[in-house]
């Protein structure tokens, strides 16, 4: 198989006419039914908010729930506020309906907007009811200046991509913590790593403009499209080690987590413990 670089602007007028007027009729004509009369009894009223979480779990009657029919992450999720994928079974509150949507929220406020046809109206008898553990829980802190930031441990992935975004967790390191300039000194080298390579593959910074196409010599068709951005994240975090690096931070990331975590799945398993056994009589 042999790779060639194609322009973007090859590819718009695709996008257009996959947007034009007739694909526009054909999304009107498969708009989904109204969500059944029986999840517009389960909904909380309007002034529910998914940053009562608790207070609104432990009050909640156990013919109010509703559960996760799929495991429900951020891009499957049409709008929402989401740190962590909300799991097959798990339990949740509706506080919103929609004609096509039905907005909900876990214990933990996971904040999702799926259709009618992601949610069960039973618990399922193959999954937990709220399978979080400790270090699933996102962490809310606030700046020096008064700005909200939300934490959670992430999967380790092999690339370079956010090294441009200062890690928020930087701002949980105690005071006088050698960790943090260690830790600072580490990531500085391997970004400064990343950059070179990015300056020698791409010295004209225009990558964002292009994919790579992987096509068979032979045939002449196309095995695969690919972001140029991608590729060369790829050949440049071979040479910096950004997975070893984004391990190490991971481990130090969620070492600092715990603490928090901790003390807030302390206020979560009461809560957890009375809706479980409630559902299951």
């Amino acid at each position: 198989m042999n790779a060639r670089t194609i322009f973007l602007a090859v590819l718009l007028p695709l996008a257009v006419w996959a947007e034009g007027p007739d694909a526009q009729v054909l999304a009107l004509v498969a708009s989904p039914a109204e969500p059944a009369a029986t999840f517009k009894g389960r909904a909380l009223n309007s002034s529910a908010r998914s940053d009562d979480a608790i207070a609104l779990f432990n009050a909640a009657h156990p013919s109010r729930f509703v559960f996760a029919g799929v495991d429900i992450d951020e891009a499957r999720s049409h709008y929402g506020a989401q740190s962590r994928t909300v799991k097959r079974g798990e339990a949740m509150l509706i506080n919103a309906i929609s004609w096509s949507y039905i907005t909900a929220f876990t214990i933990d406020g996971q904040l999702i907007e799926v259709p009618p046809d992601d949610f069960l109206m039973e618990p399922s008898a193959k999954a937990k009811l709220f399978p979080i553990g400790a270090g699933d829980l996102p962490v809310t802190i606030v700046n020096p200046m008064g700005e909200e930031a939300t934490i959670a441990n992430e999967p380790v992935t092999d690339s370079g991509l956010r090294f441009a975004n200062t890690p928020t967790f930087l701002q949980l390191f105690p005071v006088d913590d050698d960790r943090k300039e260690k830790f600072i000194a580490e990531r500085e080298k391997v970004v400064g790593c990343y950059e070179k390579q990015m300056a020698k593959l791409d010295p004209d910074n225009k990558r964002a403009k292009f994919v790579q196409e992987t096509y068979n010599a032979k045939t002449g068709q196309t095995q695969k499209l690919e972001s140029l951005a991608t590729v060369l994240d790829r050949k440049a975090c071979g040479v910096c080690k950004c997975k070893a690096f984004n391990q190490k931070e991971a481990k130090l990331k969620a070492s600092l987590l715990a603490p928090r975590q901790a003390e807030q799945m302390s206020a979560l398993k009461p809560v957890i413990e009375k809706i479980t056994a409630a559902l299951k009589k």
